[in-house]
């Protein structure tokens, strides 16, 4: 509310609304605990949709532009990583429908899929996760046992910075025609990764019912 009211106490008002606040858990879906799930939940996806409709008036008086930070989690899910993915998968609904309510005031409505960079979020995730040692005997999973006995490692060096991210939001927030998605990844084999994904997805979607897109169609 204090930032609210020092944006309004200026004469310029608010142009463009960056959703870029993020957490992740780590842990099987039926281990991991209700608080933590609902943490990830309340930051990623209730962040995002407190904050826009907290500024929704000033965006729309000056035509303005949202932009949400999403993830490739948001279109391929993970073992492991469900809290995150399912979060992410859920502000992939929340960008489409946001952007067709919005463009009623001709407010643009992007969403941006990172890949792995850089970022405090992983060192964040890595540090919660080698908290809970008990894991390491207690889970049901043997991929999570094994993952415990010995410390999790996390080598941020390896990670590209997120320039990219970047400048993807700045093309989102000033672009004359601003894209709905990007796809910005630090290599090749996560873009087809992802792509892949969304292809196999289609290719499920036109299967077995009876309005299935032939070839020629």
């Amino acid at each position: 509310m204090q930032t609210k009211k020092l944006i309004e106490a200026r004469e310029d008002s608010l142009y463009g609304l960056v959703n870029n606040a993020g957490v992740a858990d780590f842990g099987p879906l039926i281990e991991v605990e209700e608080s933590d799930f609902d943490e990830v939940l309340q930051v990623n996806l209730y962040g995002a949709f407190r904050t826009t409709k907290l500024f929704s008036d000033h965006l729309i008086a000056n035509r303005g532009r949202i932009v949400t930070i999403c993830s490739v989690a948001g279109i391929l899910s993970s073992s492991f990583l469900g809290p995150y993915s399912i979060s992410k998968h859920a502000l992939e609904a929340f960008n489409d429908t946001l952007g067709e309510e919005m463009a009623e005031f001709e407010v643009k409505v992007s969403i941006i899929e990172p890949g792995n960079y850089d970022s405090k979020m992983v060192e964040r995730t890595f540090a919660k996760a080698s908290a809970r040692t008990h894991w390491e005997t207690e889970s049901q999973f043997s991929q999570i046992r094994q993952m415990f006995s010995a410390p999790l490692v996390e080598d941020q060096e390896t990670r590209k910075k997120p320039d990219e991210i970047v400048n993807a939001v700045e093309h989102a927030l000033f672009d004359e025609f601003p894209l709905d998605r990007y796809l910005v990844v630090p290599s090749e084999d996560e873009a087809h990764r992802t792509i892949k994904q969304a292809i196999r997805d289609m290719v499920q979607l036109n299967k077995w019912h009876s309005y299935t897109y032939t070839r020629e169609s």
